[in-house]
């Protein structure tokens, strides 16, 4: 987001979902959102506060706008409604994400004045907030601060991790580190990670495993006859499989001004599976001996250019 009206109104429209209902991308927008929710509080906390308080909308989008609304400024009356409102929340996500938010604002450090105004407030309305002692299958919101003394600076590190109540897996994960100084901030490394339908490719691994392992002993009737048994049993009690949502994945890597992102959907998994399974049998001997590989990459992190007038123009 560069922060200007037009990417936001851009932005709005796709947490609006007029451009498309998938959460992550609406979650994603909110967090874009932040920039200019810096500039204009007063103009993102209503749309933030709707978000959170909308109990049919998407865990993982009201997560995303609790996270975004502690940017723009909260007063002790919205921190108390979070607060209130997690005794009465239907997700349980939701619920461990507000109190971990409102715990590690708490926590922060009195000796960065930054957040001092936020760490009070956080500390009035704590006590209201329903406690959890849940772990890794809820979602969380951490954030450590460390005041270098000698260097007056601050090293402000975040965690966020949210999950969905339908899967193990977490849905995604974002951590970053920055580094808050007199002069300027700088962020040095940020990482973000979503992940959807894990089940769906480790089954697929567990077969290709299964084939692999079962190559050259020919077919195994008591397998089939078994599978196809269930199959009859399940199809007589009108049982079906659940529905399993398509594998994707997306990671974004972001250090020293460089961005990159790594993303695999349900096509490349499948070529991944496909490849593998035809071509594993022609380099086992070579894989139980052992391959080298080489890989050589060229970065360019530093560097300045200089532009000043001369007698020729």
């Amino acid at each position: 987001n560069l922060g200007t009206e037009q990417a936001s109104k851009e932005l709005m429209e796709v947490v609006e979902g007029r451009i498309s209902v998938n959460p992550h991308p609406r979650s994603v927008a909110v967090y874009k959102l932040i920039r200019p929710a810096r500039e204009n509080p007063s103009v993102y906390r209503p749309v933030f506060m709707s978000l959170i308080e909308n109990s049919a909308e998407n865990p993982q989008v009201r997560m995303a706008a609790i996270t975004a609304l502690t940017y723009c400024y909260p007063s002790t009356a919205d921190l108390q409604k979070l607060a209130i409102r997690s005794w009465f929340e239907p997700s349980e996500q939701v619920s461990t994400y507000i109190y971990s938010t409102l715990k590690t604002l708490s926590q922060l450090p009195s000796s960065v004045s930054e957040f001092d105004g936020l760490k009070n407030k956080a500390e009035i309305t704590l006590p209201l907030c329903k406690p959890s002692t849940a772990g890794y299958q809820t979602s969380r919101n951490l954030q450590v601060v460390h005041f270098i003394e000698s260097l007056r600076t601050a090293v402000s590190q975040k965690l966020q991790w949210t999950s969905s109540e339908e899967s193990f897996y977490p849905r995604s994960i974002f951590t970053s580190t920055q580094v808050m100084g007199l002069a300027s901030n700088a962020d040095t490394l940020e990482t973000s990670f979503y992940m959807q339908g894990a089940e769906y490719v480790l089954d697929k691994l567990y077969e290709m495993y299964s084939d692999f392992k079962n190559q050259g002993k020919g077919p195994q009737p008591e397998v089939t006859l078994n599978k196809s048994e269930i199959k009859q049993k399940m199809s007589k009690l009108n049982i079906r499989d659940e529905k399993k949502e398509t594998p994707e994945a997306h990671f974004t890597l972001k250090m020293l001004g460089l961005q990159k992102l790594y993303s695999f959907d349900e096509e490349y998994v499948r070529e991944i599976v496909n490849r593998i399974t035809a071509e594993l049998p022609k380099y086992q001997s070579e894989l139980e001996k052992g391959m080298d590989f080489e890989h050589m990459k060229l970065m360019d992190l530093v560097g300045s250019e200089y532009a000043y007038p001369t007698e020729s123009g």
